[in-house]
């Protein structure tokens, strides 16, 4: 996410844009990492009663709570030690970023629906932070279209998991305000969600500037295409009863999602630099 800036702005191949960003891009791997150490923390109890997150370091005692503390420290520390190499307007987008990622940890993430607002805001400041990383102002193009793609990402979790509860037989979702009579309205929050960030970029490639800036512009129209098709695909896989519990190691497993990743970032590319 860190480097999707350098890469709508035509960034990606310069050299300063490339290893500030890739500096930046460090400081949030041991940023986020500190965060779901806390998260598992916060989250021990209930992961405990979960009958897979059960199987976490914390929730079943490999690791133990005072080591725990010490890495997320560790972490958090190295963090910020890289942050100051990238600038102090980085720097302090980091620690909102730490301040609201431990926030939600605390209380917000059992908030209904304001959990995944929350969450889609926190990926969003890492796209704010790669273009802060690189001094370039951020496009209100990409935050209009990051934020209802990401809220809904983050429902189709809540929607996977309440689905996988209700296929063990279960009714709630342990440590969430999420319990199977909720699914309908996920379903129609997430997905008109994703239909609006489609339309958004729709728009976009339609933008007078982005026709202007773009070698071939249409073939932005092939990555619309290919997105949608990704999108809808994880929908069904959701709606199916397919993706498990957990999205992103679903995400991960399948061959398809690199597929759709790299032809739509190879199809960018070329829109950029190649007239045809």
């Amino acid at each position: 996410l860190l480097f999707v800036p350098a890469l709508t702005s035509f960034a990606l191949f310069d050299s300063h844009s490339f290893v500030m960003t890739l500096v930046a891009f460090l400081a949030f791997c041991f940023a986020a990492s500190s965060g779901y150490i806390l998260n598992d923390l916060v989250d021990k109890s209930a992961d405990q009663a979960h009958p897979l997150k059960a199987l976490r370091p914390l929730a079943s005692g490999t690791i133990t709570v005072e080591m725990a503390v010490m890495v997320c420290g560790l972490l958090l520390a190295v963090a910020l030690l890289i942050a100051t190499a990238v600038g102090i307007e980085f720097f302090g987008l980091l620690i909102a970023y730490l301040f609201l990622t431990t926030t939600y940890s605390l209380a917000l993430k059992r908030l209904f629906l304001a959990d995944v607002v929350i969450l889609a805001t926190l990926y969003v400041m890492r796209v704010v932070a790669g273009a802060v990383a690189i001094d370039i102002p951020v496009s209100y193009w990409l935050i209009a279209f990051a934020m209802p793609l990401f809220v809904s990402l983050a429902v189709i979790k809540r929607c996977a998991e309440v689905v996988y509860i209700q296929q063990i037989g279960r009714a709630t979702l342990p440590g969430r305000a999420y319990c199977s009579r909720h699914l309908p309205l996920l379903w129609i929050t997430g997905i008109g969600s994703a239909v609006i960030a489609v339309v958004i970029f729709g728009l976009f490639i339609s933008y007078a500037k982005t026709v202007e800036q773009y070698a071939s512009p249409n073939l932005l129209f092939l990555v619309a295409a290919l997105f949608t098709a990704w999108l809808s695909s994880l929908w069904f896989a959701a709606y199916r009863g397919r993706m498990g519990p957990d999205p992103v190691v679903y995400v991960l497993k399948k061959r398809e999602t690199l597929c759709y990743v790299t032809l739509m970032l190879g199809l960018t590319l070329v829109a950029q630099l190649i007239a045809i």
